[in-house]
């Protein structure tokens, strides 16, 4: 919360759920403060792994509007 839009009162962010072929999610953030991507990755280092971990795939997307995430997780799991 302290970082990207949801730190910014005026931020926003949208999420697109999908189910049609596992399971989809899109998370765009809008409105807060203009992103630069972390020379760090310690923390979406650890989420990646767990999303592998079941199958899935993380990409972000380091917009200078907002971070888009993308989440896919196979249908068998």
């Amino acid at each position: 919360m302290k970082h990207g839009a949801l730190g910014a009162h005026e931020g926003r962010v949208a999420l697109e759920v999908s189910a049609d072929d596992g399971l989809r999610l899109c998370w765009t953030e809008r409105g807060g403060p203009e992103v630069v991507a972390p020379e760090r990755r310690s923390g979406s280092g650890i989420i990646r792994s767990l999303v592998a971990g079941v199958g899935g795939t993380l990409e972000l997307d380091w917009q200078r509007e907002g971070l888009v995430a993308r989440l896919a997780f196979p249908a068998d799991r």
